[in-house]
């Protein structure tokens, strides 16, 4: 995965020339896709192994962790180390 970092691209925001975007390149995001297959294929096998409650609470606390980072991108100030 490190030399997946070769596969971003930085642009300033036409707003705040002192704000950066990083994003991932077309070739990055295709890694990237690429990466999340594999792990899904990996991890598919081990999880089946699970009860189904097992299976729907880690479902669910996945998706709350996932809407979690979602809000903490919208306002950014939450992913800022405290002092």
């Amino acid at each position: 995965m490190t030399g997946a970092v070769c596969e971003l691209a930085r642009r300033e925001q036409a707003s705040d020339g002192r704000v950066s975007l990083v994003e991932l390149t077309p070739h990055g995001r295709r890694l990237a896709e690429r990466f999340l297959m594999q792990l899904e294929a990996r991890t598919r096998p081990l999880v089946a192994l699970w009860p189904p409650q097992r299976q729907r609470v880690a479902v669910e606390m996945l998706n709350e962790f996932a809407s979690t980072l979602e809000m903490a991108l919208k306002d950014a100030s939450v992913l800022k180390r405290p002092s």
